[in-house]
């Protein structure tokens, strides 16, 4: 590892959590950070707050990522400032509970967010990073749920093992490059997350999760050390143990540890929210009109 500091890096999701706490432990390095999010206002009293404690530069995007063009435009005007040596790809989000539940855009918003988002900013930023050439790091952060086949999270899991594809494939690929690939698998974390996702933590959920500032050290250090994964808790390394396991078993495995741990959080939607955006119309019986 040379000497990074004063570089810059970029995170995403860097309002709160796991996103925030990377900023902070690069911060400690001196490593000049570009913070993205959607909070405008919480973005600023971050950077603030790293400003003063760590005595580093920082930068601001403030966007959503789902949004048309919104990962060119932070690519475009963050990469012609600075020549950005780490990527943090760690903006995310899941849908708990029965897949009617959610409107179909719903659905689309996370597949938006966890896969197209994250490979437009990895691909914009390899093409920066081979540019400039200097030693440069991409960091996915993806999830326990890799490695698993969760029902009622099956998009959610889908989406976190194509991150965990291709950033596997990525780190071959580009293996004689100066860029270094890291994958991180988070469990269950002490974040926002699962109240975004309609997921309600029980005491026995709560026992096995990891703090995101755990999360954040373990993933910056397994960054700097280049390697090829980096699993965090208990939950972690064994779902990687146990995913060999054939889906027959794997799935209702995976639910009943889903659901001894935590709960739906059904948010009483009406049918016709859930399924404002169905291609067909029923009429009062059920049945195609």
């Amino acid at each position: 590892m040379k000497k990074i500091e004063h570089t810059w890096a970029i995170v995403t999701g860097a309002s709160s959590g796991i996103g925030e706490c990377i900023c902070h432990e690069l911060a400690k390095k001196k490593v000049n950070i570009i913070l993205c999010g959607r909070d405008e206002e919480t973005i600023h009293e971050i950077q603030e707050n790293l400003e003063t404690t760590y005595n580093i530069k920082t930068d601001f995007f403030v966007g959503d990522l789902v949004e048309k063009g919104e990962p060119e435009r932070l690519a475009k005007t963050m990469g012609g400032r600075y020549h950005v040596q780490f990527l943090f790809n760690n903006a995310g989000a899941g849908n708990y509970g029965p897949f009617l539940d959610y409107s179909l855009k719903e659905h689309m918003d996370i597949i938006d967010l966890n896969i197209k988002a994250l490979t437009k900013l990895t691909y914009l930023f390899i093409g920066h990073m081979q540019a400039h050439g200097k030693e440069s790091y991409i960091s996915n952060i993806s999830s326990v749920a890799a490695y698993l086949t969760v029902p009622f999270f099956g998009l959610y899991t889908g989406t976190k093992k194509y991150v965990k594809d291709l950033t596997d494939t990525l780190r071959y690929e580009f293996k004689n490059s100066n860029i270094s690939f890291t994958t991180i698998y988070p469990g269950p974390t002490e974040t926002k997350f699962f109240h975004h996702a309609n997921q309600k933590v029980n005491s026995l959920g709560k026992h096995f999760m990891s703090s995101p500032e755990k999360v954040a050290r373990l993933g910056v250090k397994a960054t700097l050390q280049k390697k090829k994964a980096c699993l965090i808790g208990i939950t972690s390394k064994l779902g990687a143990a146990y995913s060999f396991l054939p889906n027959s078993v794997l799935i209702p495995a995976a639910h009943a540890v889903m659901q001894a741990g935590s709960s739906y959080d059904d948010r009483n939607k009406t049918l016709e929210s859930k399924n404002d955006d169905q291609l067909f119309d029923n009429d009062e019986g059920g049945h195609l009109q």
